[in-house]
């Protein structure tokens, strides 16, 4: 807990260089300017993933950056997708195994055809991006069911990214495996913000927490 409370100081402590680089993972990093935006009621607007999921990045953009997994990829039966637009976050499953295409959400916005629309775009683009996989599974897409997901809650529109980034830890393929509380949303930011520094997969977490050791010993 003591760690966890030097992190979030550290992170969110707006006397220090926003440019800072804190996290990397795959050759993508985050700086402190970019995390700000996990702070109270901001919206999550990270530019690199703003920039990786918006309508108007092109085909070959996308291609480029997935195609680093696409081996990997293949292996897969179920896909977790972002979605965005008009500053909401919804998450796309497409389930291969059982045929279905699930949006999460469980913000009632009268932008849910267009999420509808957008989803099936990306469903043509990634059956040709992993091909095996579609054709293993005997997957058609024009026989593919997509779906809202029943979820139960009330989120502010500025906390839908908290919530797709929640619903991709948690969901089960039928339903969440964790009561989400939209009264702890402020919490989930800075916890998820600790767990970006933390984690083993950060490429240079070992240098940041050096420093925010080093820093907490001088003061």
């Amino acid at each position: 807990m003591e760690e966890e409370t030097h992190v979030v100081d550290y992170v969110f402590d707006e006397s220090k260089d926003p440019s800072e680089m804190l996290c990397a993972y795959g050759g993508y990093g985050v700086t402190r300017e970019q995390l700000q935006c996990l702070v109270g009621e901001s919206f999550i607007d990270i530019p690199e993933i703003c920039g990786s999921m918006s309508k108007s990045t092109s085909k070959s953009t996308l291609k480029k950056r997935l195609g680093s997994y696409c081996v990997n990829l293949e292996c897969c039966n179920q896909f977790y997708i972002p979605l965005f637009q008009f500053n909401e976050w919804v998450i796309m499953v497409i389930n291969l195994e059982a045929k279905r295409v699930d949006l999460l959400s469980s913000y009632n916005s009268i932008q849910r055809v267009h999420f509808v629309n957008e989803a099936f775009k990306v469903v043509g683009f990634m059956s040709q991006l992993l091909k095996n996989s579609f054709k293993r599974n005997d997957v058609n897409i024009n026989n593919l069911h997509l779906q809202y997901a029943n979820i139960v809650g009330d989120p502010k529109l500025c906390h839908t990214g908290m919530y797709a980034i929640l619903y991709m830890q948690h969901w089960d393929g039928s339903g969440l495996n964790r009561t989400i509380n939209s009264e702890r949303m402020s919490l989930e930011r800075l916890k998820f913000a600790t767990h970006m520094v933390l984690d083993s997969e950060n490429e240079i977490g070992e240098m940041v927490t050096t420093n925010i050791w080093s820093t907490n010993d001088v003061e």
